[in-house]
């Protein structure tokens, strides 16, 4: 955890304004696996059939390798014509069909190992995606811890200017939580990426996630006497 000694004091009057900063890092433990399935087609009909079928097919394979059926969604799902130019003239080549597949779970190397096992089956090269995101349980935990500390940071900022210019905290008369010197996210998500460490035939596959990173500040007043 770090808390930073920025931020802003300003006496005003018989008040004093003070913004108490927190930042702490977190490691996710939520996995998001997007798989954009496409296929491609002669026929309207056949384009749609198959697309549906690999679906069905991919859910199935998934499941048998161990992955929870409500942990996988289908967000999305578009059958489009697809155009080529032929001697600069615009002919119809057949139909593109498109399903976007999210798996999202808690993280292991084995349920990652599952999917990955999963998506060598032929019928199911479309390429995927691995990133991951706080679960709900974290954030309010990490949201918590943060408020505490920008009211930590701000309290021991004040006490400081207050013995510095001998002056005395009375009360504090207003508390700003969320917006201060203009619109302040509760969590601030940072660039978050996954490392894979070298494996072979049936081995684990082990991703680090990255610690994201959450700000929060508290601008607190309070009144003073000499």
């Amino acid at each position: 955890m770090l808390i930073s000694e920025s931020g802003f004091a300003q006496p005003h009057g018989n008040l004093l304004k003070v913004q108490g900063e927190a930042t702490l890092f977190e490691v996710p433990e939520e996995m998001n696996v997007r798989i954009p399935i496409e296929i491609r087609a002669a026929g309207y009909e056949e384009c749609s059939n198959e697309l549906i079928n690999t679906y069905n097919a991919l859910q199935s394979a998934l499941v048998k390798n161990g992955v929870d059926k409500i942990a996988i969604f289908a967000s999305s799902l578009n059958i489009s014509e697809n155009y080529v130019y032929l001697e600069r003239e615009r002919k119809l080549d057949g139909y593109i069909g498109q399903i976007n597949v999210s798996i999202d779970l808690p993280h292991t190397d084995k349920k990652l190992t599952d999917i990955m096992n999963t998506m060598k089956d032929e019928r199911f090269k479309f390429g995927y995606q691995v990133s991951f995101s706080l679960t709900e349980e974290q954030k309010q935990e990490i949201l918590a811890e943060a408020i505490k500390s920008a009211i930590a940071d701000a309290s021991y900022k004040a006490g400081i200017i207050a013995e510095s210019l001998e002056l005395k905290l009375v009360t504090v008369q207003e508390v700003n939580f969320g917006y201060s010197q203009g619109m302040d996210p509760v969590l601030m998500r940072h660039d978050n990426m996954a490392y894979a460490k070298e494996s072979s035939g049936d081995a684990e596959l082990q991703l680090t996630p990255e610690k994201i990173q959450i700000s929060k500040t508290v601008s607190i007043v309070w009144l003073i006497a000499k």
